[in-house]
């Protein structure tokens, strides 16, 4: 269904290459946006990508992971609305609306933009925030250069931690799909200990996060003695890095393995070309999670508050409901 909308020309993109091509041109692209996770979202997902163009010029793109059910079109889109310049975002909006418009629709973006005056002036009067958030918005970013010192930059308590760690005669490796069984039995060993079973992830899952991301998919590995003691799962897109999963053991704790794991990942990460490394979310208001909170804070970089989650839906009962049930839809 290609059309336009006040000039802007919606086009249907199914090539990967043509997608990240073009994604790589606009100023807020994240690994949520990429073809690959479109890709491994599919088993679940209707995935609809649309580049949106005025005059020919490219203005933008975004990802649909969307549901189609009863003349309903739900989506939950992760990596936002992409864009060459936030001035194109309100004819996106508009194209959007109008490519939809003969369903009943509810659409939810997750924007990796700073939060800032300037991004919300441009947001606020096009799409709707939400009532109820997926993620916290938060995240700690650390730009990597060649003359950073990492360990410098731990806090003293880090710095101590990471000294005992060598200590330990640790080693690490890095690798793709050969370390899956090991990433994923470390990983539910951890979720068992800690009573976190809703957080226990299935083999062939990961499995497919490989397949749709190939050489950007990278797991490091901790060694003691030839045993497991701490792993984590990243995924890449261009020079930009994003940490989406990582366990340890009993013995990785008493071994402050994690403290060795992420100093060696952002020596690796910059020797191999990366300048943005996305330590995934943090959540201050939960006191839950203070503990990940200190660990990922204390290694320095930039805690940064993204633009977060809006939406844009064309009935309100469908979004009150929406909005109750997104957890369990996503």
């Amino acid at each position: 269904m290609d059309g336009s909308f006040f000039m802007v020309e919606v086009r249907v993109i199914e090539n990967k290459e043509d997608w990240n091509s073009q994604l790589k041109n606009t100023v807020n692209y994240n690994i949520f946006s990429t073809y690959e996770w479109g890709n491994y979202k599919s088993a679940n997902w209707k995935v609809e990508r649309l580049a949106f163009y005025k005059s020919g010029n490219y203005l933008g793109q975004c990802q649909f992971l969307i549901k189609y059910k009863f003349g309903l079109a739900l989506a939950w889109n992760s990596g936002g609305i992409n864009y060459v310049n936030a001035k194109y975002l309100s004819p996106i909006i508009d194209s959007i609306r109008e490519y939809y418009k003969d369903y009943i629709f509810n659409f939810r973006f997750n924007f990796y933009d700073n939060k800032n005056g300037e991004n919300l002036f441009n947001i606020l009067p096009l799409l709707t925030i939400v009532s109820s958030k997926i993620n916290s918005g938060f995240s700690i970013v650390h730009y990597l250069e060649k003359d950073i010192d990492y360990i410098k930059n731990m806090n003293s308590n880090h710095r101590y931690y990471y000294k005992k760690a060598l200590k330990n005669n640790l080693k690490a490796t890095f690798s793709s799909t050969e370390s899956i069984t090991d990433f994923v039995d470390i990983h539910n060993n951890m979720t068992r200990a800690k009573d976190l079973q809703k957080l226990r992830i299935n083999h062939q899952d990961i499995i497919n996060l490989s397949n749709a991301f190939n050489k950007n998919f990278l797991i490091e590995t901790i060694y003691f003695e030839e045993k497991v003691v701490a792993s984590c799962l990243i995924l890449i897109f261009e020079d930009c890095a994003f940490y989406y999963l990582a366990a340890s053991n009993e013995d990785g704790r008493k071994l402050f393995a994690s403290y060795f794991m992420i100093k060696e990942l952002l020596d690796y990460l910059t020797i191999n070309g990366i300048k943005r490394f996305d330590f995934a979310g943090i959540t201050p208001y939960e006191q839950s999670a203070n503990g990940v909170n200190k660990f990922k804070v204390g290694f320095g970089g930039k805690i940064v508050n993204y633009l977060g989650e809006f939406e844009l839906f064309n009935n309100k009962l469908v979004n009150v409901t929406f909005n109750k049930l997104i957890k369990y839809i996503i």
